[in-house]
């Protein structure tokens, strides 16, 4: 359970921020940016519950302020907002959960290319497409 009474407020060195320019309506690329300052995650024993959750919020905060719903900027992004155990955590964790998923798109793409009779502009495009995200 997190307690009721607030924490003390604790100062955050200059080094333990990581900041993003935030579009003010995320919609927009012309819109008014913002700055958003929030901590790193390290990980460990060192953050308390409330801290992770916080972070997790900021986090995604972050990817709706910059209207990022693209899995390999997002994943380039955390690279940037945690650190330490936290990081080695996550970037274990993708490794595991991305290759089966990487290989089902491969496949897929393969089949998709052995279909092609190359006379389709629109499905070749496509096919192009996969190929960079892969």
């Amino acid at each position: 359970m997190l307690p009721l009474v607030p924490e003390p407020t604790v100062l955050i060195k200059k080094e333990d921020l990581t900041q993003v320019d935030l579009l003010s309506d995320p919609a927009d690329l012309n819109s008014t940016k913002v700055k958003f300052a929030f901590k790193i995650l390290k990980g460990g024993h060192g953050e308390a519950a409330h801290e992770i959750i916080q972070w997790f919020v900021n986090v995604e905060r972050a990817f709706a302020g910059l209207n990022s719903n693209n899995g390999l900027l997002r994943y380039q992004m955390i690279q940037q907002f945690a650190n330490g155990s936290a990081l080695s955590g996550f970037n274990s964790s993708v490794l595991a959960l991305a290759t089966p998923a990487r290989l089902r798109m491969v496949a897929a793409a393969q089949v998709a290319v052995n279909r092609d009779d190359g006379t389709n502009a629109v499905k070749a495009q496509q096919l192009a497409d996969v190929r960079l995200q892969i």
